[in-house]
This record gives structure tokens, sequence and C-alpha cells, in this order.
């Protein structure tokens, strides 16, 4: 049965290997369209563990050229959740505009989104926030 959990939950984007695959992919291709990545060799991501909240997620340190920027990766609101692999609703694009829109008026970091990688998912969205520098969290 587990093994059939496992399967149902990477089928629906709440499996940490698809989530790194696609955030490996998105960042790649993002980087080398926006001309930034100089030397693909150097490209890697290291992942570690996310802290706190309810979602799906993980921490992607992006490291290219030397540069180390550190994201924050999570599935949408919608999406899955760590306790439990049900498939996600559709992505509430009232999230996405809260994003865009605290980034756009220089309230809240650069965002990028993204899905799985083609042919694993509809539903899921992930987000990825950088990580702002000495921000102090608000309990």
């Amino acid at each position: 049965m587990e093994d059939i959990s496992h399967e149902i939950k990477e089928y629906f984007g709440g499996d940490s290997t698809t989530m790194e695959v696609a955030t490996q992919n998105y960042f790649f291709e993002w980087l080398t369209a926006h001309n930034i990545l100089k030397d693909p060799r150097s490209f890697s991501i290291e992942f570690g563990r996310k802290v706190g909240g309810i979602h799906f997620g993980c921490v992607a340190t992006i490291c290219y050229d030397g540069m180390n920027d550190k994201f924050f990766i999570k599935t949408h609101h919608m999406g899955s959740t760590k306790s439990s692999c049900k498939p996600a609703s559709p992505p509430d694009l009232r999230e996405v505009f809260c994003y865009v829109l605290l980034e756009a008026i220089g309230l809240g970091p650069k965002c990028h989104f993204y899905g799985p990688t083609p042919g694993m998912d509809k539903t899921t969205l992930y987000i990825g926030t950088k990580s702002i520098p000495n921000l102090e969290l608000m309990e």
C-alpha cells in the first residue's frame, strides 16, 4: 500500500523527486533563457528540508557561475500537503496574484511559478520565492 501511495503522490506533484526534477529543469531553462547562466557546467541545485508550513516543499540553493541563490519551493495553496496525497485542486489564481502583486510593489520576494515535468500532472503549481536576507518573520 505504501508504494501505491508514493506513486499517487508522485503523479500529483507531491513527491520530492517530482518537485526536485521540475525545479532543476525550470531554473536551468530560466537562467539559460535570460542569459544569466554563463557556464552550464557550473549549474547545480542543493535541496534541503523545508521547515514549517503545511504544504509540500523544500529549500533549493541554486548554484551557478559562483552564485548561490536560495529559494523556498512549495506547492500552491490548493496543492498537495505534507499529510495528504489526495489529488490537488487547480491553482487559485488569487494566490498567484498576491505573490505577483507583493513582488511588484517591492514588499515580496522574487517569485517563480512552474509545473512538474510535462505529462506528470496538470493541477500542481510550484511556487519558488527567493530568500530575502535578514528577513524577520512575524509570529
